[in-house]
């Protein structure tokens, strides 16, 4: 994807998830159904279920294109944000609450219930059981969160540290793991940045972790 590629792809989720949100909020309490209003938040363009935000997202993390980079940061910034304002539409809340006291709902699979009880915590932890003076300070410390989440993936992302370890000071990690490593900078000795598949490994050998 290119830069500009990205935001597209970003702008079409965003507006695909605002519609599909609105068309919950529009069906009347007393109309709400399984297809019509949690069906939609299991399915894209649903955050947690749609490819293309991964696909934006991701770049930000392992491509050499700094303008790549930037533009999945930026992807990655402004789909947060758009999570945590969806998690606040009190109107939408208000329907799967609405559907989850019908008794269709009552006769849904223990997945289908696992999934309204689930949406149905989601909304109540971004502040919706609140009053609207506290749910107002959560939404911010929300949205602080999820700018923090994104600069911390970016910097992340733009790391160029890197570690050397003696083959047998990596003992655990896998002779694979070793022969990948060992040489790739200076003789001898394995190179190691602060990125996945790297970081992971090495954080679960307790004699580096000790030492």
């Amino acid at each position: 994807l290119t830069p500009s590629e990205i935001k597209s792809q970003t702008d079409e989720i965003l507006a695909e998830t605002k519609s599909n949100l609105d068309s919950i909020a529009s069906v009347p309490l007393s109309s709400v159904t399984f297809a019509n209003t949690v069906t939609k938040l299991m399915t894209p363009p649903n955050y947690k279920t749609n490819p293309m935000v991964c696909a934006v997202k991701f770049l930000q993390h392992c491509s050499t294109d700094p303008d790549i980079r930037s533009a999945a940061q930026d992807a990655g910034k402004r789909l947060s944000a758009s999570r945590v304002e969806g998690r606040m539409r009190g109107d939408v809340y208000e329907r799967v609450k609405a559907f989850s006291l019908t008794e269709e709902c009552e006769q849904l699979s223990q997945y289908e219930k696992h999934f309204v009880k689930s949406a149905l915590g989601d909304f109540e932890r971004a502040g919706l059981a609140l009053s609207s003076g506290n749910a107002q300070k959560l939404r911010d410390l929300l949205e602080q969160d999820a700018a923090v989440c994104s600069e911390y993936g970016s910097n992340l992302g733009g790391d160029a540290t890197k570690l050397y370890f003696k083959p047998e000071e990596l003992e655990g990690c896998g002779a694979d793991f070793v022969k990948e490593r060992l040489g790739k900078d200076k003789e001898g000795v394995c190179t190691i940045t602060l990125k996945y598949p790297d970081i992971i490994p090495i954080g679960r050998l307790p004699k580096l972790i000790s030492d």
